[in-house]
Protein backbone atom coordinates (compact mmCIF):
# COMPACT_ATOMS: atom_id res chain seq x y z
CA UNK A 1 0.00 0.00 0.00
CA UNK A 2 1.24 3.43 -0.75
CA UNK A 3 1.31 6.49 1.09
CA UNK A 4 -0.98 9.28 0.16
CA UNK A 5 1.54 12.07 0.88
CA UNK A 6 4.06 10.16 -1.19
CA UNK A 7 2.10 9.61 -4.38
CA UNK A 8 1.17 13.43 -4.21
CA UNK A 9 5.13 14.29 -4.14
CA UNK A 10 6.20 11.60 -6.77
CA UNK A 11 3.08 13.28 -9.37
CA UNK A 12 4.40 16.52 -8.24
CA UNK A 13 7.95 15.89 -9.24
CA UNK A 14 6.94 13.82 -12.36
CA UNK A 15 4.78 16.70 -13.61
CA UNK A 16 7.38 19.17 -13.11
CA UNK A 17 10.06 17.08 -13.83
CA UNK A 18 11.93 18.95 -10.85
CA UNK A 19 12.59 18.01 -6.98
CA UNK A 20 13.20 21.65 -6.09
CA UNK A 21 9.80 22.73 -7.89
CA UNK A 22 7.80 20.08 -6.35
CA UNK A 23 9.45 21.65 -3.67
CA UNK A 24 7.90 24.95 -4.25
CA UNK A 25 4.42 23.87 -5.24
CA UNK A 26 4.04 21.63 -2.45
CA UNK A 27 5.96 23.90 0.36
CA UNK A 28 8.56 20.97 1.23
CA UNK A 29 12.21 21.41 0.98
CA UNK A 30 13.85 19.42 -1.81
CA UNK A 31 15.54 17.30 1.00
CA UNK A 32 12.10 16.11 1.90
CA UNK A 33 11.01 15.85 -1.41
CA UNK A 34 13.96 13.54 -2.10
CA UNK A 35 13.11 11.57 1.19
CA UNK A 36 9.63 10.76 -0.15
CA UNK A 37 10.81 10.11 -3.12
CA UNK A 38 12.96 7.28 -1.25
CA UNK A 39 10.53 6.05 0.58
CA UNK A 40 8.19 5.42 -2.26
CA UNK A 41 10.87 3.68 -4.22
CA UNK A 42 11.33 1.67 -1.06
CA UNK A 43 7.41 0.83 -0.79
CA UNK A 44 7.60 0.10 -4.90
CA UNK A 45 11.14 -1.96 -4.70
CA UNK A 46 12.59 0.04 -7.59
CA UNK A 47 13.75 3.09 -9.14
CA UNK A 48 11.04 5.67 -10.19
CA UNK A 49 13.40 8.33 -11.31
CA UNK A 50 16.37 8.52 -13.47
CA UNK A 51 18.25 11.85 -12.16
CA UNK A 52 21.58 13.69 -12.64
CA UNK A 53 22.31 16.67 -12.22
CA UNK A 54 20.29 18.62 -14.89
CA UNK A 55 16.94 16.03 -15.36
CA UNK A 56 14.71 14.29 -13.84
CA UNK A 57 12.58 11.17 -16.32
CA UNK A 58 10.24 8.71 -15.03
CA UNK A 59 11.96 4.84 -15.30
CA UNK A 60 9.30 2.70 -17.32
CA UNK A 61 8.67 1.73 -13.80
CA UNK A 62 7.75 5.17 -12.48
CA UNK A 63 5.96 5.93 -15.59
CA UNK A 64 3.64 2.83 -15.22
CA UNK A 65 3.29 3.58 -10.96
CA UNK A 66 2.25 7.53 -12.31
CA UNK A 67 -1.26 6.12 -13.83
CA UNK A 68 -1.82 3.96 -10.93
CA UNK A 69 -0.50 7.14 -8.52
CA UNK A 70 -3.31 9.55 -10.13
CA UNK A 71 -5.97 7.31 -9.98
CA UNK A 72 -5.63 6.92 -6.05
CA UNK A 73 -5.63 10.77 -5.42
CA UNK A 74 -8.07 11.46 -7.54
CA UNK A 75 -10.17 8.30 -5.48
CA UNK A 76 -9.01 9.60 -2.53
CA UNK A 77 -10.16 13.16 -3.29
CA UNK A 78 -13.45 11.48 -4.27
CA UNK A 79 -14.04 9.73 -0.94
CA UNK A 80 -12.83 12.93 1.03
CA UNK A 81 -15.07 15.24 -0.60
CA UNK A 82 -17.97 12.52 -0.48
CA UNK A 83 -17.47 12.25 3.46
CA UNK A 84 -17.47 15.88 4.16
CA UNK A 85 -21.02 16.25 2.43
CA UNK A 86 -21.90 18.15 -0.36
CA UNK A 87 -22.24 21.20 1.96
CA UNK A 88 -21.27 24.75 0.47
CA UNK A 89 -21.01 26.34 3.89
CA UNK A 90 -17.86 26.88 4.82
CA UNK A 91 -15.86 28.52 7.87
CA UNK A 92 -14.34 32.36 8.39
CA UNK A 93 -12.36 33.40 10.52
CA UNK A 94 -11.19 37.51 11.29
CA UNK A 95 -8.69 38.34 13.06
CA UNK A 96 -8.89 41.53 15.01
CA UNK A 97 -7.80 43.21 18.32
CA UNK A 98 -9.90 43.27 21.47
CA UNK A 99 -10.55 46.83 21.51
CA UNK A 100 -12.07 46.66 17.77
CA UNK A 101 -14.45 43.26 18.87
CA UNK A 102 -15.68 44.49 22.10
CA UNK A 103 -16.74 47.90 20.61
CA UNK A 104 -17.58 47.71 16.96
CA UNK A 105 -17.89 44.59 16.10
CA UNK A 106 -21.01 43.29 18.19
Amino acid sequence: MFDIPLLRTFEAVANLSSFTKAGQQLNLTQSAISAHVRRLEDQAGCTLFERNTRTVALTPQGQALLGYARAILRLSEDARSLMKGSSSAFNLRIGASDDLTSTWLP
